[in-house]
This record gives structure tokens, C-alpha cells and sequence, in this order.
């Protein structure tokens, strides 16, 4: 099933035990939508319901009201789908959601008919839909600007950037250099056809470089009429979905230049032609999103197993890492088909002890469950050879579904493709209620005006058994990008081979991938039984190489000198609190061992898992101020390493009143540096 995510930032939401729950099975979407706390309720389980009841769910106020608002959600939401003739549900809520049986989807709602048609085609519709309703809402917003700014002042030159000349000149932009724009001056005098387009133009800037090729003049010859028919038959259901809608902002003007808003976006994007082109654009722009679960981190802590025993089990029941009686079970996930992103699996002939049998599943411990999860493949407890096929997924993923999908960034999706890239594109790491980020990281020297390039291929699946084997991979891999590369590499690899050019479609070459024998080894060391405390040790040692390795992927560690110059006050804090703790017998007093052994090792990841755990615990205990010190540090020194730095000032903010600030004055500086 999908993850558990808002759906405007992106970031996870539910927490843990929230997120085992409904990863189970014992709670569902609908059951959150109804649970939907307020914006005042614990962060760690915070949950947003759309206003209409249609089943999107968010990490804020401010995020549902951002999605309704300026991404378009007030024109595609369905409201609570319900059937009509269900006595339990009351005659007033019924009058004020939508009902769904075959006589409204098939006469009545345009909405709900687009949608039900993306569905049974192509999911991607529902992207275009995202995105022209996005534009519509921000056109809506420049032209409210405009009407706004001309009450307030009588000088039309002070009308910010609102007011130009009705012969200038605009750019020749396909979407809409045919579009005639009606005239609407009658209604609103200031809304000449001219300063229309001009907003319009202004909003589709982000998107005018983007590359927009048709969507079947990309696809094989065979697919044309097919694409073109479904283009045609979902637009015009959009169409006729936009101009019904009923959504009204209670003030004349404004529903005024709404309805105009729609008008003009709908007659312009809802064409079969338009819909070609933006499906096009995502097909040879996007960028793939892969976000791992933060129960993939949480299921190591102990803590959490005991608390959550029973979801936990359920939810390897449900993966088939435990199995009930006569039922099928996977042996690994990389194995299965559950996930077309990942290739053949290292794990194919794993002993089939892998997976846990038990004659009632029911009755697992939590050091059962300890000796599952160490037979489990989890990508990232070591560096991966160039010819490991198992870079994306491993059993984590399919236990606890990642965050999957497509995405358009105005700046990343620009970047050109080079075989020898100089910059990496990356997710930052998500945690609970952060919002998905994207960094680019550079991984070569840049000099001072050279363009920043990535590469839209995966080196990892790529033949290195020779350079022509190489180069033409990588040029039938960029086939469907429209261009074939000549970036220094294959010039370079060209004249290697003493050919020129190379015919990318002359040769299929098969991959075969193998690994290590010390990665076999790796693989099948889990799969025997250990005792209690045996499983537990081998189990956190998992952890931490998974979590160090995870973190270096990210290339973006904090400096050496930046570290230690806090560190070294934490750690004397840490130490000094841990004496007078254990001459009163503190409660907490292995969450204060746990983040100094993290400072002093340089473990710069459990300093923020441990230190985030240790600074909650200690804050507001006066006795105990330096192991809340030493804690806080710890905490923002790991979220500056992995790139948070608004968590990591926010927690030395947080300590101000009472934490010198010459001892993590370094600290701060680099934080509000790459802030």
C-alpha cells in the first residue's frame, strides 16, 4: 500500500505508532480522515483531513489550506464519496458531500468521470490535472493582485508589474499563441486581454525551457491513435469538470475573476493537443522520487518492538516474512514482483529459512522478531558494488512502503545530461513531518560559470565489460530523452573505439549481474537463529552500519573541525551530568551514555536519533542541565550533518537562554551558512 504522506509537502505523517497501524491493516485512510486531529495536537501524531472529507490527508493547517488554495485541490476535490442509499449516514452530511453510484458517474459528475477514466487508463492524467488546476490558481492569484493593487492606488505605474503597455511584446509560447482571449473588460475593466496574457505568460515561465515534445510523438507508431484518442477523451472530461465547479470565494470580484481564471486556463490546457505536450514534458523532464519510510529506522529501536509487538508481526505477516499456516511466502522482497524499480535480486537463492514460519503467529516475542528482521535484506549495511542490481528497495521497502513517484522541479528538471556529471541530485532524508526536499550536490570541483550537469541514467545497470559496450548502452538508455550525448566522455570514448559515430540501436546488450562472495556471505550470515541478547547486538550493529552508510550517500557531511569544536563541550557536559546521575540513580541515564558514545565515536547519526531522544527527555530538568546540553548538541550537530538545518537551529535556539553560546558558536555559523 502507499505511504502515509502529506499531500502537499510530501513529508511522512502519523509517526510511528500511527504509521504501524495503518502499515497493518488496523486502521485505514478513511478511519484517519474521520480520526483527523487539529493543528494544536501532539506533532508526532498530527493528521490533517481535507475540509471536504474526500480522503487527502496533511501535516498542518497551513499545508491543507497551501494544497485547497494555490495547488488547486478546491477544483479536483470529489468530497466524501458515498453511496447514497446508506441509512448510516445522516440526510444533512449526505446533502453536504458527494454520492457515488453508477447514475452520477455515468450522467452527473464530470469530476468524478475524469477521474474514474485515469484511472482505468492511465494514472498520469491525474498529474495533468495537478498541474493545470495549479496554474489556474495561480493565475487566479496574479490577476486578484492586479485588481487589488489599482484599488489602492490611483498611479498606474506603481502597479506591480501589472500594467504594461498594450503593444508589448511577448514571448511566442506555444500554449498560447493561438488562444484569442475573450473579452472580459465589461466585467473587469482592468482585465484588458493584454495584461491577461502577460499573467499568464508569467506563470508558465518556470515551465517555458522545459522540453515539451507530444506524449505519442515519443511513444512507438502503434500507440498514436491510441494516445491521442485518450488525450482527447480526458481533456474534454476535465474540461467539463473545471467549469462545473462550484466553488465560490463569497465576494463578487473575486468569483468574477475566478471564473475567468478558469475560463482561460481551461480553453487553453484541456485539448487533446495540450495534454500531449504536458504529458510529453513529464515523460523526458521528471525526476523520480524514492523516499524511504521512517519506520524503515524506527523498527530498530527496541523500544518501539516492545510497544508495538503485536502491528509489528502483523506487518511481517502481511509481507510474508511470517508465515501462517499453508500460506506463501516471500523469501526476500528484491525477489518478488511487488516493485518494478528494482532489478533481479542478490537474494534469489537465499535459503528458504529466510522467511520465519510459525504455527501461530500470534504468539511472536519481540526477540522473535529480532531474529526475523535479521535475516532480512537491508540495503545500505554496505557499500554496493558498481554491478549490484539492488540499488533501489531491499525488504525494508516492502514491508514499509517508501514514498514513489514522479516529480517537476522548476530548477532540477532543467539540468542537462552528461555521461560525466558534475553535480548528484538527491532527497534529503526524511523524517517524521519534514517536507520532501531535493539537494544537488556537487561530486566534481566547479569552476566559476561551468553549467551543472547530472546524468538521467543509472551507471549501475550499465555493461562495463568494454567501452563500446558501454557508450552504446548508455546512448540506447538516453533514446528516449530525444538526443544522443556528446559530452566529453563519449567524445572521448568515440575515439577510444575508432568509431564515430556509434549506432545506439545496432546492439541490445545482455546484462548479467553477480555479486561478491563476501556479499553471498553477508547475505546468508542472518538466516540461522541466535539467542535473545545474540540477536539484539547483531541487530543494532545492522542498524548502524544501514544508517552511517545511508547518511554517506547523502554526501553532505558536516566538517571535522565544525564537529569537534562542539562536540568537545558536549561531551565534557554529557560526562559531567552522567556522574551526578549515577550517584541519584537517574531514570534516562543510557539515553545520556547512548549520545556521548555517538559524540565521541564521531557517529554523527545516532548523535541526532540519540540526542533528539536525550534533548526531549531532559528539557525543562534544571538538575539536570547538562545532559540536556549535551543532548541538544548532539541532536543539532546529526540534523546539520544530514542537511536540516532549520531543525538543527531551531533545537540550539531552543537552548539559547541557558547553553554558552562560545561553545557551539562554530556550529552556528556553518548552519546559518548553508541555511
Amino acid at each position: 500500500g502507499a505511504a502515509l504522506t502529506c499531500r502537499q509537502c510530501k513529508g511522512f505523517i502519523g509517526g510511528s505508532n500511527i504509521g504501524l497501524k495503518f502499515t497493518c491493516g488496523k486502521i485505514s485512510r478513511q478511519d484517519l480522515s474521520d480520526f483527523s486531529t487539529d493543528d494544536s495536537s501532539s506533532l508526532q501524531e498530527r493528521i490533517i483531513a481535507c475540509r471536504q472529507g474526500c480522503g487527502e490527508l496533511y501535516c498542518s493547517i497551513d499545508c491543507q489550506n497551501m494544497h485547497w488554495e494555490l495547488a488547486g485541490h478546491c477544483l479536483l476535490c470529489t468530497g466524501s464519496i458515498i453511496d447514497k442509499d446508506d441509512d448510516d449516514i445522516s440526510s444533512e452530511k449526505k446533502s453536504q458531500l458527494y454520492y457515488c453510484n453508477k447514475e452520477c458517474l455515468q450522467k452527473q459528475h464530470p469530476l468524478l468521470q475524469f477521474k474514474v477514466h485515469a484511472v482505468q487508463t492511465n494514472e498520469i492524467f491525474l498529474l495533468v490535472a495537478d498541474w493545470i488546476a495549479t496554474v489556474i490558481c495561480r493565475y487566479f492569484q496574479r490577476l486578484l493582485q492586479l485588481t487589488s493593487s489599482a484599488h489602492e492606488t490611483t498611479n498606474d505605474n506603481h502597479t506591480a508589474a501589472s500594467s504594461p503597455a498594450d503593444d508589448a511584446t511577448f514571448s511566442s509560447h506555444f500554449f498560447l499563441k493561438s488562444y484569442p482571449f475573450d473579452n472580459e473588460e465589461e466585467k473587469v475593466p482592468l482585465l484588458t486581454k493584454v495584461k491577461r496574457r502577460l499573467f499568464l505568460e508569467q506563470v508558465l515561465e518556470p515551465f517555458t525551457d522545459f522540453t515539451m515534445n507530444l506524449w505519442w510523438s515519443i511513444s512507438s507508431l502503434d500507440q498514436v491513435a491510441t494516445l491521442q484518442s485518450l488525450c482527447q477523451e480526458s481533456s474534454k472530461l476535465l474540461k467539463e469538470a473545471f467549469f462545473a465547479s462550484t466553488y465560490q470565494h463569497h465576494a463578487e470580484i473575486r468569483d468574477i475573476i475566478w471564473k475567468i481564471s478558469i475560463q482561460d486556463c481551461a480553453n487553453i490546457f484541456c485539448s487533446s493537443t495540450s495534454f500531449g505536450r504536458i504529458i510529453g514534458s513529464f515523460e523526458q523532464n521528471a525526476i523520480g522520487i524514492r523516499a524511504r519510510n521512517p519506520l524503515c529506522f524506527d523498527i530498530f529501536d527496541r523500544q518501539l518492538r516492545e510497544r508495538n509487538n503485536e502491528e509489528i508481526v502483523q506487518c511481517l505477516v502481511k509481507a510474508g516474512f511470517i508465515c501462517t499456516e499453508g500460506a506463501d511466502c516471500c523469501t526476500s522482497s528484491t525477489s518478488s514482483d511487488h516493485d518494478d524499480s528494482s532489478n533481479t535480486s542478490t537474494n534469489d537463492n537465499k535459503d528458504e529459512n529466510t522467511t520465519a514460519h510459525h504455527d501461530d503467529f500470534k504468539d511472536y516475542s519481540v526477540n522473535d522478531v529480532c531474529n526475523v528482521l535479521n535475516q532480512l535484506y537491508i540495503r545500505g549495511e554496505r557499500k554496493l558494488d558498481d554491478n549490484d542490481p539492488t540499488e533501489e528497495g531491499d525488504d525494508l521497502d516492502y514491508i514499509f512502503a517508501p514514498l514513489d513517484g514522479t516529480a517537476m522541479f522548476s530548477i532540477a528538471c532543467k539540468m542537462n545530461h552528461s555521461c560525466q556529471p558534475n553535480a548528484i541530485v538527491r532527497y534529503a532524508r526524511n523524517h517524521w513531518y519534514h517536507p520532501l526536499k531535493l539537494q544537488c550536490i556537487s561530486i566534481s570541483e566547479i569552476q566559476k560559470g561551468e553549467e551543472l550537469c547530472i546524468s538521467y541514467i543509472d551507471e549501475h545497470t550499465i555493461d562495463s565489460s568494454s567501452v563500446r559496450a558501454n557508450i552504446k548502452e548508455r546512448w540506447k538508455q538516453l533514446e528516449s530523452y530525444g538526443f544522443q550525448c556528446n559530452c566529453e566522455k563519449c567524445i572521448l570514448e568515440q575515439k577510444q573505439v575508432h568509431k564515430s559515430p556509434i549506432d545506439a540501436s545496432t546492439e541490445n546488450t545482455e546484462h548479467t549481474f553477480s555479486c561478491d562472495e563476501d556479499a553471498e556471505e553477508e547475505s546468508s550470515s542472518f538466516t540461522e537463529a541466535y539467542n535473545d541478547n545474540e540477536a539484539e547486538k547483531i541487530l543494532q550493529n545492522r542498524f548502524s552500519s544501514f544508517i552511517v552508510n545511508s547518511t554517506n550517500e547523502m554526501l553532505g557531511r558536516i566538517p571535522e573541525q565544525i564537529y569537534k569544536s562542539s562536540a568537545l563541550y558536549a561531551i565534557s557536559a554529557g560526562h559531567s551530568a552522567l556522574r551526578v546521575m549515577q550517584q541519584h540513580l537517574q531514570q534516562n541515564l543510557s539515553i545520556l551514555q547512548r549520545t556521548i558514545e555517538a559524540l565521541e565515536s564521531g557517529n554523527l547519526v545516532m548523535c541526532r536519533i540519540h540526542g533528539s531522544q536525550g534533548e526531549a527527555t531532559f528539557y525543562g530538568t534544571t538538575e539536570l542541565l547538562e545532559a540536556y546540553h549535551c543532548c541538544a548538541i548532539a541532536a543539532s550537530i546529526g540534523y546539520a550533518n544530514e542537511g536540516s538545518m532549520t531543525d538543527a537551529i531551531s533545537l540550539l535556539n531552543k537552548a539559547e537562554n541557558t547553553l554558552p553560546r562560545s561553545a557551539v558558536l562554530d556550529l552556528l555559523d556553518y548552519i546559518h551558512l548553508f541555511r
